[in-house]
């Protein structure tokens, strides 16, 4: 949702489409995830960000700690306010709804339940992901773009966005 913590409201339409994935290479994409552990801004204890790491992992199929996971899950769903992002079950913003209400494709929340972790799926780097939280930025590859080596032709851009589509992440 736009306004909410993930989101810094530069965000294409990222709802997995081939169209969108071309949108996202054309303009590029701004993505915040907060910290979470009171040590890094946030507002929880360690062993906090310890249940949701467990939860974390159990949407991806990890083998976890069944008490601290179902904490976790407590967590995700309540206080840490997870869903408004990643969606009732840890789906995304292109794929989950919260609430039944689908989640704001914008904010570009990824997936935690296909096993696609960009910085890591094992228990340190989800952990460093839930205490620190992370920033992005997909630079924009459109034409008119300033910068070095950031421009693509049209029928580039096309190219890419098919080719990552067909990798799986898609719609």
């Amino acid at each position: 949702m736009k306004g909410s913590p993930c989101c810094t409201g530069e965000c294409s339409d990222l709802n997995g489409s081939i169209e969108g994935i071309e949108d996202t290479i054309k303009n590029g994409h701004t993505a915040l995830m907060p910290a979470h552990q009171a040590d890094f801004g946030g507002a929880f204890k360690t062993n906090q960000v310890d249940d949701l790491v467990q939860y974390v992992l159990s949407l991806g199929g990890k083998p976890v700690n069944k008490e601290a996971q179902a904490r976790g899950s407590e967590l995700f769903k309540g206080e840490a306010g997870c869903v408004a992002c990643h969606g009732d079950s840890g789906k995304g913003s292109a794929k989950d709804t919260t609430g039944g209400q689908p989640v704001e494709k914008s904010i570009g929340a990824p997936n935690l339940a296909d096993g696609i972790w960009l910085y890591g799926g094992d228990e340190k780097s989800v952990r460093l992901s839930i205490a620190k939280g992370r920033s992005g930025l997909m630079p924009a590859w459109n034409a008119g773009t300033e910068g070095v080596n950031r421009k693509l032709s049209p029928l580039a851009i096309k190219q890419v966005a098919v080719y990552v589509h067909s990798l799986g992440g898609g719609q």
